[in-house]
């Protein structure tokens, strides 16, 4: 369901549900449920919040993320995104991962554009069957 604004507020909610079955003793369960809130929705400087929290193989995984971009020129932005998987075992363990990016963008003419990104990701990401590795990833990418 969703419900966007003329004043550039969006709304959604979402519900999902699977059940995966690979044979014996891999079988789980996989669902998802969000909120999603942005303003600025449908221009090019949004700033959004999502939650989606369900049943994620032998855990229970909460993912929010916040991301938002600013105009920092009149043809020039900045995006900055946060992501976070934060998987709760039924074994008592936990993975945590997050993703952060940054990038810059300017469009040079109509059809000119240059960009910079960086990312990183650090953590062990969520599992549906057997373990996870921990990861410290980053990398930059250009674009033109």
């Amino acid at each position: 369901m969703t419900v966007a604004t003329r004043n550039q507020l969006f709304f959604g909610w979402s519900a999902g549900d699977s059940y995966l079955n690979f044979g014996p003793g891999f079988a789980g369960e996989a669902n998802q449920n969000g909120i999603q809130l942005t303003y600025g929705f449908n221009t090019s400087t949004p700033t959004t919040f999502s939650y989606n929290v369900g049943r994620f193989g032998a855990g229970f995984l909460r993912s929010p993320s916040l991301s938002t971009t600013v105009r920092l020129t009149r043809r020039g932005t900045l995006t900055l995104q946060a992501f976070k998987n934060d998987q709760t075992m039924d074994n008592g363990g936990r993975n945590i991962q997050w993703l952060e990016r940054a990038s810059i963008g300017y469009q040079a003419g109509p059809g000119e554009s240059y960009a910079v990104g960086w990312r990183r990701i650090i953590g062990t990401g969520p599992t549906f069957f057997g373990r996870s590795q921990f990861v410290n990833a980053t990398n930059l990418s250009f674009a033109f």
